[in-house]
């Protein structure tokens, strides 16, 4: 998997649902934390703006 990529204190931010989830990759182990409260939008293409 790509977290297996991340060196000793190096985070991925993930976006999932309406949440991020913070991984961070230490000397113990992963260590994930889930950030609530989040609202993502499809992004537009310029053409489609007026």
């Amino acid at each position: 998997e790509i977290i297996y990529q991340l060196r000793i204190g190096g985070k991925m931010i993930i976006p999932v649902g309406n949440s991020i989830y913070e991984i961070k990759k230490e000397k113990s182990g992963f260590k994930s934390v889930e950030h609530f409260g989040f609202v993502f939008v499809p992004l537009k293409n310029p053409k489609e703006v007026n």
